[in-house]
């Protein structure tokens, strides 16, 4: 059987193929670029979950379709809406592999943490909508890795024993320094170093190089720690200032997608994660239409404009995931 769901994403990455006398599909090379369709890939579905490609002019190949999405640096934006995808196959669901549960109340589906905290991915998902959720299955949010890794062998999969990677699934080869050149063109220009009197105490390397609470390897000493307290990645400046320039316990947040089906979650004890690998932070959450204000229970360091804020309510269940914004103070 072939999955016309990878199709489709081929053909949306190397143009519409045509079918082959041996079932695969044909592509323009994007490597050698020949005239004809010379490369060929076949998508049908196997226990493996091998789509082996070749080109019989310039020869290359691989096993893997995701390899060559890779190798010619195929981008997200060039890939078509799997739900849409979906949709049109009229499946029934749409099934990943994101370490999130998701519980059935009422006639709605709500996403909680997975219940192995070293994985958990719900913090990247909160800008799912709600019309996704109800078609999307998370199957792995309720097992930890190794027993996930357990059923893997089980079924006799090549994943089993596979290495976790490292690397943001969107960018080709772990070249994060070539994905942030192609965003933010500047981010390798030096610039002016500032304290927090505005005055100019040296120059940086590329704001590529610093991070909100970096101390060391800043460029620039005093009597007293320094930390990067701000990017203003528009001047391309740096500021620095001591520790206690880190500390917020109000965040203002943009663009909120609310996912919960129940407002009556926020009315509940409520947490904020500001980072993937943060910790969950007790709350108040004042809400205005598409912004929202929020007043931390706790002090918390390092917290920048452009990170999410993710809303989270302790039940039964778990942490259900609530919505979250776009921090922009």
């Amino acid at each position: 059987m072939v999955n016309e769901i990878l199709v489709n994403l081929a053909n949306s990455v190397l143009g519409t193929g045509k079918r082959t006398a041996r079932g695969n599909q044909s592509y323009h090379c994007p490597f050698c670029n020949h005239a004809k369709p010379k490369l060929e890939v076949n998508f049908s579905e196997n226990k493996k979950g091998y789509n082996p490609w070749h080109c019989w002019v310039c020869d290359k190949k691989g096993t893997r379709i995701s390899t060559l999405f890779k190798q010619i640096k195929a981008t997200p934006e060039k890939f078509t809406d799997l739900f849409k995808e979906a949709k049109n196959l009229k499946a029934d669901a749409l099934v990943t592999g994101h370490y999130v549960k998701s519980i059935t109340e009422g006639s709605n589906n709500e996403m909680y943490s997975g219940i192995d905290s070293n994985r958990d991915q719900s913090y990247f998902l909160f800008n799912t909508t709600k019309e996704q959720l109800n078609f999307l299955r998370f199957p792995l949010g309720n097992l930890l890795k190794n027993e996930t890794r357990e059923i893997a062998r089980k079924l006799d999969l090549n994943v089993a024993d596979k290495p976790d990677s490292q690397d943001i699934c969107f960018v080709p080869n772990g070249d994060y320094a070539s994905g942030i050149e192609k965003f933010r063109p500047n981010s390798f220009s030096k610039g002016n170093i500032k304290n927090m009197n505005s005055e100019v105490i040296g120059v940086h390397d590329g704001i590529i190089n610093y991070t909100i609470g970096q101390r060391k390897g800043i460029g620039v000493s005093d009597k007293n720690p320094l930390y990067v307290v701000k990017i203003i990645a528009d001047k391309n400046e740096i500021i620095v200032g001591a520790k206690e320039h880190l500390v917020k316990t109000k965040i203002n947040l943009k663009d909120l997608n609310i996912i919960t089906n129940d407002q009556n979650d926020f009315k509940n004890e409520l947490f904020v994660k500001v980072r993937s690998t943060g910790r969950l932070i007790k709350a108040k959450i004042d809400i205005n239409d598409t912004n929202a204000n929020v007043n931390l229970l706790e002090e918390e360091h390092g917290i920048a404009p452009g990170q999410a804020c993710v809303f989270y309510a302790k039940n039964n269940n778990g942490y259900k995931v609530l919505g979250g914004g776009w921090i922009k103070s």
